[in-house]
């Protein structure tokens, strides 16, 4: 994305639009394994249950941050164009 963010010429509307698809979908998983790991959170009983949640949580927010970074850019594209 960075290089296409660079190089608006690089990628056409219709890629945009079908990648705008793709990480619309990525999102909804990410919500969806938000809402898993808080039911997990609630039935957690041990010390090493808590610290698996706490990095899978972590793993979670960085593919949230990645995926709305890229959702992002496209939009960003897609207004220029």
């Amino acid at each position: 994305m960075r290089l296409a963010i660079d190089q608006p010429d690089l990628i056409d509307r219709m890629e945009l639009t079908r990648m705008r698809l793709v990480y619309e979908d990525t999102a909804q998983q990410v919500d969806m394994c938000r809402e898993q790991l808080k039911r997990w959170c609630g039935e957690c009983t041990t010390p090493e249950q808590v610290k698996a949640l706490e990095r899978l949580a972590g793993i979670v927010k960085q593919w949230a941050d990645d995926t709305r970074l890229v959702r992002d850019a496209i939009d960003t594209l897609l207004h220029e164009g």
